[in-house]
């Protein structure tokens, strides 16, 4: 991984996590369009897909890798919109494009949008190449997605999850405290 990040411009993440992905030969080959369309070296976490790697130079197929090691050197980061992947993300500052199957994942994708982390985009079930590929182009070229994600990383540098969840359940559980 260190190897390939080294070896050019900034890649773009693209990983479904946990998703059931049942055609992972349709997904490689999908993924294969959109470096050719946008020029984009990829890192591709295989997730639960199995999908098999391709032979192109460009495209780096990984397991698991830590978020918080690999998300501050790439230039964008396409999944599902899972929300501890949208916090990794967030913490990075870099844009992000979420294509949701299910659950919270379709509000997540509200809040990318709503506070201008990264585009609208449609659910995973209707992505194409060609969608992934716009979102891709917006993420690296629109500088607005870029100070927001900036400015958003920058107010949870020291964050601390834990402590906030805990006041927030405080707050709630003892409002008069």
């Amino acid at each position: 991984v260190e190897d390939f990040l080294n070896s050019g411009k900034p890649p773009v993440y693209i990983g479904f996590g946990s998703n059931p992905i049942v055609s992972g030969e349709k997904y490689s080959q999908m993924f294969e369009k959109v470096r050719e369309e946008t020029g984009q070296r990829f890192i591709v976490s295989k997730g639960w897909a199995n999908l098999p790697a391709t032979d192109s130079p460009d495209i780096l197929y990984v397991d698991e890798i830590p978020f918080e090691f690999l998300f501050p050197r790439l230039a964008a980061v396409i999944y599902h919109g899972g929300t501890g992947t949208l916090a990794a993300v967030a913490r990075a500052g870099i844009p992000q494009a979420a294509f949701p199957f299910m659950g919270d994942q379709f509000e997540n994708r509200k809040q990318i949008v709503k506070l201008g982390l990264g585009p609208d985009t449609c659910d995973f079930k209707k992505m194409t190449a060609e969608s992934i590929s716009s979102a891709i182009r917006e993420c690296v070229t629109n500088d607005t997605y870029k100070k927001n994600t900036a400015e958003m990383s920058e107010r949870l540098k020291d964050a601390n999850g834990i402590d906030l969840t805990v006041q927030l359940i405080e707050k709630i559980l003892y409002p008069s405290l």
